[in-house]
């Protein structure tokens, strides 16, 4: 039903000092702390400046940043997050905007037009998508096996942060990224959080034909 496929990814080499909350539910305070060290994804993802200065100052920020990145081969993440009461685990991975214009990525509320273009403006001058769509699926017994199976592996990280633990696991085995995309053709997505990022992806793909920006 969705088409989904691995990518390349570009990993920092210290998580723990990079990552940050999502851009949405930073304050200003927090921001500006997170700001005085310059290894962190902050002027990325919430860049400094007015107008389009920002999103110039966020590819500028990215340029710079990726430098120092691990470049991995065309991948698949597996992903948990949580602490010992609660966590929950999912796969970081590429999926069709075509499949998202036909319904089967399904939305559950509007878009804004204000942080619509946000994000549209965003993707323009970084041209990466730098934050995630989160989806969800009914419970799936193949899926979940499999991800048990991944998780005996050794992660490429493992640390804590905004009291979470995060682990982070890559998929770069042939067998287990065709399992991935092949249980994934008969499970429909529905989106909990990012859907004014994947409209902006959206558009971008539409605006550009641009057949890799199709994911």
């Amino acid at each position: 039903m969705v088409e989904v496929k691995e990518f390349e990814g570009l990993r920092p080499k210290n998580p723990k000092e990079f990552c940050t909350k999502p851009y949405d539910v930073i304050s200003e305070e927090e921001a500006n702390e997170l700001r005085k060290n310059t290894n962190t994804a902050i002027n990325i993802i919430l860049p400094v400046g007015e107008g389009d200065e920002k999103y110039e100052n966020a590819k500028k920020e990215f340029e710079r940043l990726k430098e120092d990145m691990i470049r991995d081969e065309p991948s698949i993440y597996l992903y948990k997050e949580g602490d010992e009461e609660f966590s929950h685990r999912g796969f970081i991975l590429c999926a069709s905007l075509e499949d998202y214009e036909k319904g089967l990525i399904k939305k559950h509320e509007e878009t804004r037009e204000k942080p619509l273009q946000d994000r549209i403006k965003h993707i323009e001058a970084v041209k990466a998508n730098t934050g995630l769509v989160w989806t969800v699926f009914k419970r799936n017994d193949e899926i979940k096996k499999l991800m048990d199976e991944i998780m005996i592996e050794k992660p490429v990280y493992d640390f804590e942060k905004y009291e979470n633990r995060h682990i982070l696991w890559k998929i770069n085995d042939e067998e287990k990224i065709n399992k991935i995309k092949e249980l994934f053709k008969d499970i429909p997505l529905y989106i909990a959080d990012g859907h004014h990022r994947i409209a902006a992806a959206w558009h971008y793909w539409k605006k550009y034909d641009d057949g890799e920006a199709k994911y």
